[in-house]
């Protein structure tokens, strides 16, 4: 299993520490001048439900730690993690509350949405309100700006993976079934204000 486990089953599963990446980015926005936080995705669903907990764990947990009080962030769930359920969903709550300073999709798909969606409500990115994805996807690299996100270590994960369904099949039995691996938080254009008038 690649990714968050979905099911109870014993088979290899590979993932990052989302709580621990989650707390990375919140630590990082808290750094840019951020202090209102809209978090968007949602945990309901059989598919985000292991992702989605995890990581909003990890996002509310970091804000305890910075003294970021429950009235100074949101939740809008999108589900499923699509980008125009993101880009409807940000569109809406833009257009009837205030912005926050910053704006943390639990994927890339999502935070393109929501690039979007800031885009047509006049908000500059990151001028306006900065922006975070996560699991580093092409598109990331390519947006306009640069998506900061989560980049889980797809080579370990392709090697380990390999490596586990090799071992199965020569019917070895697998020495652990639950492998983590390493991430990074690549800080790209998204997230970094030039001049911080909020630090």
């Amino acid at each position: 299993l690649l990714g968050e486990r979905i099911s109870d089953v014993d088979h290899l599963h590979l993932s990052i520490d989302n709580v621990g990446a989650a707390k990375e980015v919140v630590a990082h926005l808290y750094k840019q001048g951020a202090r209102t936080f809209l978090i968007v995705g949602a945990m309901e669903t059989v598919a985000t439900s292991s992702a989605g907990m995890l990581r909003f764990a990890g996002f509310t947990s970091a804000f305890d730690d910075f003294g970021v009080g429950r009235g100074s962030w949101n939740l809008v769930p999108v589900s499923p993690w699509t980008t125009d359920g993101a880009f409807e969903a940000t569109c809406e709550y833009l257009q009837h509350h205030r912005k926050p300073d910053a704006i943390i999709a639990m994927n890339d798909l999502l935070a393109l949405g929501v690039l979007r969606a800031c885009y047509e409500q006049g908000l500059s990115v990151p001028d306006d309100v900065l922006l975070t994805g996560w699991d580093d996807i092409e598109a990331s690299k390519m947006s306009i700006p640069q998506l900061t996100t989560v980049a889980p270590d797809k080579i370990t994960i392709a090697r380990e993976s390999v490596m586990g369904l090799i071992a199965q099949m020569e019917g070895s039995n697998l020495e652990q079934t639950e492998v983590r691996v390493q991430h990074s938080l690549k800080i790209r254009e998204s997230s970094v204000l030039t001049h911080c008038t909020r630090c």
